[in-house]
């Protein structure tokens, strides 16, 4: 059973049937009853930008509208006792910056229960999230999407000599660096190097059997060292 609440719920002051948040649609199409408190076509359904603002009561001109907030720094929506029954907003967060839904406490009085969000006292929506908000029977209700926004990833022309270091998912943008040389593993063999680029090792012997034209060797059992290069099919020695 519902018990009627001892004291009256005060209505929003300032507030007509004129949506301040835009004409884009209004909620006049209904044909059906609405099981809510608002009249068909008593509001305009429509967005409302907040910006940068980091503070909001939600108004009962929101009804059946969008609230959109685009900030870097935290945000406090305050989910307002004082609308009528059955109320739905959407709310989306597409700015850096953290939301957090707080319902605000009734006046006290022997049968109000502490007002909650899906059973909690207060609800975050993180960057690129959103959610849907119901009020109904002295409770807030809200489906929260975690990927509500999605984030398409943005397209990426080929750079020479980069390669991707790493994807933003809340941007949807690609980082690209060009290698050092510590990135690369393996060991290189003669047939990689451009022609004509000799090649040098050194070992303790002179050096036999056939190799890479321009291929220079050092032999350490001498001292100084002797020098040998691979030219004309055959190991010629220098000094």
């Amino acid at each position: 059973m519902v018990v009627s609440r001892a004291q009256p719920i005060a209505p929003i002051a300032g507030r007509s049937g004129t949506s301040p948040i835009g004409t884009f649609s209004s909620n006049t199409g209904a044909t059906a009853s609405t099981q809510s408190s608002y009249a068909v076509g008593a509001f305009t359904s429509g967005l409302n930008i907040l910006g940068s603002t980091t503070t909001y009561e939600l108004q009962n001109t929101d009804y059946q509208g969008l609230i959109l907030f685009d900030t870097s720094s935290a945000v406090t929506v305050t989910l307002n006792y004082a609308l009528g029954e059955n109320f739905t907003a959407t709310i989306l967060n597409i700015g850096s910056g953290q939301i957090t839904l707080t319902p605000i406490a009734p006046p006290p009085d022997s049968v109000s229960p502490l007002w909650l969000v899906n059973g909690a006292t207060s609800l975050t929506l993180a960057s690129g999230a959103g959610c849907i908000v119901a009020f109904a029977e002295r409770q807030w209700y809200a489906y929260v999407g975690a990927t509500f926004i999605p984030v398409v990833p943005v397209t990426f022309s080929p750079v020479t000599n980069e390669w991707l270091t790493g994807y933003n998912a809340l941007t949807g943008a690609f980082a690209a660096s060009q290698p050092a040389f510590s990135n690369v593993s393996g060991t290189l063999s003669a047939a990689q190097l451009p022609a004509n680029v000799p090649v040098v090792s050194f070992g303790s012997g002179a050096p036999s059997g056939s190799s890479t034209e321009g291929y220079i060797y050092f032999n350490t059992a001498t001292g100084p060292y002797t020098g040998y290069v691979y030219h004309s099919g055959a190991w010629q020695q220098f000094s």
